[in-house]
C-alpha cells in the first residue's frame, strides 16, 4: 500500500476517489447500500473540482522595444528586389543570411529611388532584414498592403544601406491603398525628405484616403526628419511603440486621432532623445458624436495650428496633461462641441507658450453659443496666451456661450486673463475669486463687448 501512494499523485488518489462514490452513488440509487445519499452528492463535487487542472498563469506582459541597433550594413543581403513596381502578391521569408533582402531601383539617381506597391499585397514573415537603398521610398498604392508581423523573439527589421540618420526614405501609404500592419517591426535610417512627395518627411507617412496602418511593438529609431506622420495617415491599431534618436518629432498626428495614443509607449527615453521631445498636433476634431480622451503622454502636446473641436466633438482632457501652444495656436470650442480639462491640486493640466512670451499664442475660446454643461476648466494652468488681437485674454468666452471656470491659475497673458462678452452664461464674480491671477497686462477678468 504504501508503494502505491508513493507512486500515485495527490490527483490521482482524489480521481479515484471520485470513481469510488459515483460507484457508492449508482449502488445506493438501487439499494445496495445504506451509505448516506446525501453525504456523497455534497462530497463528489468538491473531490472532482479539487482534480481538475489548475488555470495556468497568465503571460507576461509584453514590454516596449528598446532601441535598435545601428548595425552597419556591410554584409551582402541574400536576394535583392528591382523596382519600380511589385504588382503580384509577394512573401519575403528570414534566410541564413542577416540580411534577407535589399531593395533598390537600378538605373535612378540615389535621391529618386522608389518601390510602388501596386494592387500586390507584400508580406514579411518574422525575423526577415530588408535593406533599403539610400534615398528609396516604399510606396503602397491603390490596392496595396504591407503586412510586416514579427513577434517578440524574431523581429521585423528595415534599414538604410546608409550608415547616416535618414539615409533612406521608408514607407508612404497612398490613395486607395488597402489596411497595413506592421507588428513587432524594427525601423533604422529612415524617414529623409524625398522629391516624391512633399510630405514625405517620417519613417512612415500617408494619404487621407489610405484604408490606413497599424502599428504595434515598433521602434523608430534614427529618422532623418519625424518618426511617423499621422497628420493624415490613418490609425487603425496604435500600442506600446517606441521612439528613439530621430531628429524630429516621434511623431506628427491630426487631433482628430490624439485619442488613439496609449500610455505605454516610450516617446522619449534619455539616452536617446528625439531632438524634437513633442507629439506636434494639427487640425480640426469634428467627429460626430465622438466622446474622447486625450491622455497625459510622457511628453508634452506641441498644438502646431490652432484646434477646431466641432459639433458632436466632446474632448475630455486627463490630469497633468501638457499643451506646448505654437505662434498664434489656440483652442476652440464651438457650438455642439465641450471641453472639459479638469486636473488636481497636484497635478494640473497646463497649457503654455512654447516660448515664455505673453502673448505667444491665442486662447482657450468657446466662442458663439458654445454653452455643452461638459464645458469645464479646473485645475488647470494658462500661461503667456492672450495674444488673439480680435478675441482677447488668454481664456475667452463669448456671447451665449457657457464654462466653469475654477480652482485654475491665469498667468502672463498679454491681454486680460479671461474676457467675458456681457452675454456670456457665466458668472464673472465666481471666475474671478475662485482661480488665481498674475501678470496679465490687461486686468485679470474684463467684461466687454470687445471680447
Amino acid at each position: 500500500m504504501n508503494n502505491f501512494f508513493n507512486r500515485t499523485t495527490t490527483k490521482d488518489f482524489l480521481q479515484v476517489c471520485a470513481c469510488l462514490l459515483m460507484g457508492a452513488i449508482f449502488q445506493s440509487a438501487y439499494g445496495q447500500t445504506d451509505s448516506d445519499d446525501d453525504t456523497l452528492l455534497l462530497i463528489l463535487p468538491a473531490i472532482i473540482a479539487a482534480t481538475k487542472e489548475p488555470s495556468p498563469p497568465p503571460p507576461p506582459p509584453i514590454p516596449v522595444p528598446g532601441p535598435a541597433q545601428n548595425i552597419p550594413p556591410t554584409d551582402q543581403c541574400a536576394f535583392t528586389i528591382n523596382g519600380p513596381t511589385l504588382s503580384a502578391n509577394r512573401t519575403l521569408v528570414n534566410t541564413p543570411s542577416r540580411c534577407d533582402y535589399f531593395i533598390q531601383r537600378p538605373g535612378n539617381p540615389t535621391n529618386s529611388q522608389v518601390l510602388q506597391i501596386d494592387g500586390a499585397t507584400l508580406t514579411i514573415r518574422p525575423g526577415v532584414v530588408v535593406r533599403l537603398a539610400r534615398g528609396l521610398r516604399i510606396r503602397v498604392l491603390q490596392g496595396g498592403a504591407i503586412r510586416a508581423i514579427g513577434n517578440q523573439n524574431n523581429r521585423i527589421r528595415f534599414e538604410s544601406a546608409g550608415t547616416a540618420r535618414g539615409a533612406s526614405d521608408g514607407i508612404f501609404f497612398g490613395s486607395g491603398s488597402l489596411s497595413s500592419r506592421l507588428e513587432f517591426v524594427d525601423f533604422v535610417n529612415l524617414g529623409t525628405d524625398s522629391p516624391l512627395s512633399n510630405t514625405a518627411d517620417a519613417i512612415i507617412d500617408g494619404s487621407k484616403s489610405a484604408a490606413g496602418v497599424s502599428v504595434k511593438h515598433v521602434s523608430f529609431n534614427r529618422s532623418g526628419n519625424h518618426a511617423a506622420d499621422f497628420t493624415d495617415l490613418n490609425i487603425t491599431g496604435f500600442e506600446k511603440n517606441g521612439f528613439y534618436n530621430n531628429n524630429g518629432y516621434p511623431m506628427e498626428i491630426g487631433a482628430d486621432q490624439l485619442h488613439k495614443l496609449d500610455k505605454p509607449s516610450r516617446y522619449q527615453l534619455a539616452s536617446q532623445p528625439n531632438a524634437l521631445p513633442r507629439i506636434s498636433v494639427h487640425g480640426v476634431f469634428e467627429p460626430a458624436n465622438s466622446q474622447q480622451t486625450w491622455k497625459n503622454l510622457s511628453v508634452p502636446y506641441r498644438v502646431f495650428v490652432s484646434i477646431e473641436i466641432e459639433d458632436g466633438g466632446h474632448i475630455t482632457i486627463e490630469p497633468g496633461t501638457r499643451f506646448a501652444m505654437d505662434e498664434g495656436a489656440g483652442i476652440d470650442i464651438n457650438p455642439g462641441g465641450s471641453l472639459r480639462a479638469v486636473g488636481t491640486a497636484s497635478n494640473p493640466i497646463r497649457f503654455f507658450g512654447l516660448q515664455q512670451t505673453p502673448g505667444f499664442w491665442d486662447n482657450i475660446r468657446f466662442t458663439l453659443n458654445a454653452s455643452d454643461a461638459r464645458n469645464r476648466l479646473e485645475n488647470v494652468v494658462v500661461s503667456h496666451g492672450g495674444g488673439n488681437s480680435i478675441f482677447e485674454g488668454a481664456i475667452n468666452l463669448q456671447r451665449n456661450s457657457s464654462a466653469v471656470v475654477t480652482s485654475s491659475a491665469i498667468r502672463n497673458s498679454a491681454s486680460s486673463g479671461v474676457c467675458i462678452d456681457p452675454g456670456a452664461l457665466v458668472n464673472a464674480t465666481q471666475i474671478r475669486t475662485q482661480n488665481s491671477f498674475s501678470g496679465n497686462a490687461d486686468g485679470n477678468v474684463i467684461v466687454s463687448n470687445d471680447c
